[in-house]
């Protein structure tokens, strides 16, 4: 639920991917823009909801490996996403930050075609 608007996001993902209560979670449309996230990924990536709207993911997450493909390999992670099956799990970090793992779930969400990134400190 946004803070700003009031206004709730329909969550529509495959069951292994949908967050339970208390989840750091965010959606991505299709032109990999930040749609919504939930109070604990706000808390988490140390963002409010409203500043982080249509901002691109790569402002706030890019894969945890730093010798490794930069952010467009997050970007990749997340189209392959769409195209069905189980939920893709990868390993990113908080832009920014070097000692912070984060294990996600990447899965379709939508329509209109987006992405569901739920995350777990660990």
């Amino acid at each position: 639920m946004c803070t700003a608007c009031g206004l709730g996001v329909l969550i529509t993902a495959d069951a292994d991917a949908v967050p339970a209560v208390g989840s750091s979670f965010m959606v991505v449309d299709a032109s990999l823009r930040v749609c919504a996230l939930s109070h604990e990924a706000e808390t988490l990536l140390g963002v409010d909801e409203p500043h982080a709207i249509h901002r691109p993911v790569t402002d706030f997450l890019v894969p945890a490996d730093t010798e490794g493909p930069g952010p467009g390999a997050l970007v990749t992670e997340i189209l392959s996403a769409g195209s069905g099956g189980e939920p893709l799990r990868t390993v990113l970090r908080p832009s920014g930050e070097y000692g912070v793992r984060l294990f996600a779930r990447v899965a379709a969400c939508g329509p209109p075609r987006a992405a569901l990134l739920v995350l777990d400190e660990q």
